[in-house]
Parts: structure tokens; sequence; C-alpha cells
């Protein structure tokens, strides 16, 4: 009897352990008991991810939704912006899961993302997470003008215009 409550002491402990202790996660890698990655995880929002939000935003105003299924938007991703796209869940609440345990079902805070997209609300360029808890480590917000790759994007009047880059590879796919 002794012998069972210990190992449930020891199991509790180096429980805690993990959670707690960012240095013994990265050490280890793995849980020694279960084998479960336990790293934390850095995710970085990219370019292309960013205009695939764009294009959903487009698709939700246009159909007057905001809330939807992947299957309804999968003709405007690409297979890694359809792989990633639950990432942005974590980015200052533009994209949220209606139904926390509905796969695939994601809403799409209309009011948020314009005003990322107009310039008035930062997001997580990156983040690193505890793959245990879910709770966000650290992260680094920007605006969309400082996203490198979009700078170029943005109007006059500081507003998001993906047009000029898109109307610019059509003129370079004619040449």
């Amino acid at each position: 009897m002794q012998v069972i409550e210990f190992i449930k002491s020891w199991l509790e402990n180096r429980r805690k352990e993990y959670f707690e202790n960012a240095e013994l996660r990265a050490h280890l890698k793995r849980c020694e008991l279960c084998n479960q990655k336990i790293t934390d995880r850095t995710v970085v929002i990219y370019y292309e991810l960013i205009l695939a939000l764009y294009e959903v935003y487009k698709y939700c105003g246009k159909n007057k939704i905001h809330e939807f299924n992947m299957k309804d938007i999968r003709h405007l991703l690409k297979r890694n912006e359809y792989a990633r796209f639950g990432d942005l869940v974590r980015c200052g609440g533009l994209l949220y899961k209606p139904e926390p345990h509905k796969k695939g079902f994601f809403g799409l805070n209309m009011a948020r993302t314009k005003e990322f997209f107009y310039g008035l609300r930062k997001i997580p360029l990156w983040f690193t997470l505890n793959q245990l808890t879910g709770e966000i480590i650290e992260s680094h917000y920007v605006s969309i003008g400082e996203f490198p790759e979009l700078k170029e994007l943005l109007t006059k009047d500081g507003l998001y215009d993906p047009m000029p880059r898109v109307e610019a590879e059509k003129q370079t796919s004619l040449l």
C-alpha cells in the first residue's frame, strides 16, 4: 500500500515539474511516462496565412456569415494555409471556436478582423505555447503594417489592399 502511495506521489510531483519547468521540458523533449511531446512549440504567423485570412474575411462579408466549416472555405486556402488556419485562434481574437469540441468549425470576429486590416489591432507575429497547458508563454505583437511583405500592400491611408501585388503577379506571368 505504501508503494502505491509513493508511486502516485512521485507521478504527481513529476507531472507538476513538467507543467512548471520549461527547461526540463526542453531537455527531456518527451514525457518519460507516456512519450507525449512536451517541448514548447513556437508558432509563426506568415504572409500567406494573413492573405488567406483576408480571403476568408471577404468571403464571410460577401455571404453575410461569420461562422463556417473548413470545408466551406477550402477553395480559398492552399494546403499549408488549410493546415495552419487553426493557429489563428490564438491571434488576438480574430478567429474563434464557437463550439470548442467541434472539429473544423470556426467563427471570424468580423469587427476585430476589420480593425486588424485597418491597422488598429495588433496580433502576435509569433508566440510560444506550453504544449501541456496550451498557455502562451511568450509572444511578439505587430500591426499589419509591420508585416514586412504586407507593408507594400497598404494604401496611403493605411488600409490593406491586396490588389497591387495580385495585379503585378498577373502582369509578370503574362510576360
